[in-house]
């Protein structure tokens, strides 16, 4: 694929995707002042002079390994920004400590400015234990976040999650969840959605009472096995996400107490995993009936369920 290489003459050119293999941009592009909007695929490099870009308002994707150092710095001179969507790759490059630390300032900047999304996608599990002593010390006081998105496990909730007042769709992963992390979440005022992944929980399950409750919360998705609704914990919660496996369900029920406490639970969506290896494919059936009949028993005529099977991709 390739692009034309002039194409400063798109003065009043606003938006520009590109769905297709290209290794770098037009040094041009640099140079529209009207551009407000840039989709690109992930692996693609800007040319230098990002800093220039400043009537961008949405960004994506931005790789930084594919990036000079200097461009990486100048990203955090885009304060116009309100959309953000950085996807790393590699870590198989000479100046990676010196990228982080230039992304990083560039994101606490941006964060700190006129950012209203941030997604991250971190692809290697080798490189999440590199990112995060950075990640933990950024301070997000002055942030206007709506939407933070991070696809990589921190070993426990960042302090900073509890300065983003403004939030209002949080997808996060951790190593750990403690009781005080449902308290900070909870303290987040205008959080609506909300996507918690955890590898380790309390032995209780993951506990939600009046005390720490979620006012204005009104998706709830969570892998984890335990969740227990107490009263007066998540009254405007209409959507509840869970992913279950035919051999949790077969051994131990399924494990979600207080369900009956959600008033105004309209959708329940329910991932089934099953394996191959275990010969689970034929009792996918009997499993569905057995979810559907533990809400029948607990809420009665409501919600409505919605199951969608899915083969462990450790059996391909």
């Amino acid at each position: 694929m390739q692009l034309p290489r002039q194409i400063c003459g798109l003065q009043h050119l606003e938006t520009l995707i590109i769905d297709g293999q290209l290794s770098l941009l037009p040094d041009d592009i640099v140079h529209l002042p009207a551009l407000t909007y840039l989709k690109v695929s992930v692996c693609i490099a800007y040319p230098d002079g990002i800093s220039n870009m400043k009537s961008l308002r949405t960004l994506g994707y931005f790789e930084p390994s594919k990036q000079s150092v200097d461009n990486v710095r100048a990203l955090g001179e885009l304060l116009n920004l309100r959309e953000l969507d950085i996807c790393i790759f590699s870590d198989s490059f000479p100046t990676m400590e010196t990228h982080k630390d230039a992304l990083l300032s560039s994101i606490e900047k941006l964060i700190n400015c006129s950012l209203r999304r941030l997604t991250v996608l971190v692809l290697d599990s080798t490189m999440t234990s590199y990112y995060i002593d950075g990640w933990n010390s950024l301070c997000l006081s002055g942030s206007h976040l709506e939407q933070l998105h991070l696809h990589f496990p921190f070993p426990r909730l960042p302090l900073w999650v509890g300065q983003l007042s403004t939030l209002s769709s949080l997808e996060i992963r951790v190593d750990k969840l403690c009781e005080d992390d449902i308290a900070v979440l909870a303290g987040l005022p205008a959080l609506a959605r909300l996507v918690l992944w955890a590898l380790h929980v309390p032995e209780e399950g993951i506990v939600f009472d009046s005390s720490t409750a979620f006012r204005a919360l009104g998706y709830l998705e969570s892998p984890q096995a335990g969740l227990i609704f107490r009263a007066g914990a998540m009254p405007k919660v209409e959507t509840l996400r869970l992913l279950l496996g035919v051999h949790e369900v077969k051994t131990c029920g399924v494990r979600l107490a207080g369900i009956e406490h959600l008033p105004n639970l309209k959708m329940v969506a329910i991932g089934l995993g099953y394996s191959r290896v275990r010969s689970e494919e034929s009792e996918v059936p009997i499993i569905e009936a057995a979810i559907r009949s533990f809400f029948d028993e607990h809420y009665p005529g409501r919600p409505t369920i919605h199951i969608t099977n899915y083969l462990y991709m450790y059996d391909d």
